[in-house]
């Protein structure tokens, strides 16, 4: 039996290009509301929300899902 809890990660992408973990999250609803708290302040980086991820999932089985 799995217990292992997804999590989401915001994620960020800057104006030259460069993709950044911002931070990960339990509730898709949270991660949800900080993205669009950071699309509402006008930068010139681009957020979104990735996931549901599991806990047991290595670097390269996240990237597939890209």
């Amino acid at each position: 039996m799995n217990n292992q809890k997804p999590h989401w990660q915001l994620m960020r992408q800057d104006d030259n290009g460069n993709r950044f973990l911002m931070t990960t999250f339990v509730a898709e609803e949270e991660a949800i509301n900080t993205m669009e708290y950071y699309q509402s302040k006008g930068h010139k980086q681009t957020y979104w929300v990735e996931g549901p991820y599991t806990d047991t999932e290595t670097e390269s089985e996240i990237e597939q899902k890209r």
